[in-house]
């Protein structure tokens, strides 16, 4: 994978990323599920700080590089989806900090 590259992968499968820790880097890691469900997904996500800037991702310019503009669609819907998780209700941290 190079800069800016992404990936759809079925996350039930066993994976592993392997990086230089000499350069800054982040990963957004996308997770498909339904909105009314638990909102330990949204949680998960944006306590990583993902949520003050993932609803300014623009995924338009995948349909570049695509058959179609599919592609495009779902990764934007899917970064709706989650902005919208974690707008509509308060999230807290997934692990307890130790006080």
């Amino acid at each position: 994978m190079d800069p800016g590259d992404i990936i759809f992968y079925n996350n039930n499968i066993l994976h592993r990323g392997v990086y230089s820790s000499e350069a800054e880097r982040m990963t957004l890691h996308g997770s498909m599920g339904i909105v009314g469900a638990d909102p330990a997904r949204a949680r998960n996500v944006l306590q990583h700080g993902v949520g003050a800037w993932v609803d300014r991702c623009d995924f338009g310019k995948l349909q570049d590089h695509a058959d179609d503009q599919q592609i495009s669609t779902l990764a934007q819907d899917m970064r709706d989806r989650l902005v919208a998780m974690g707008s509509s209700q308060v999230l807290s941290f997934s692990q307890p900090f130790d006080e």
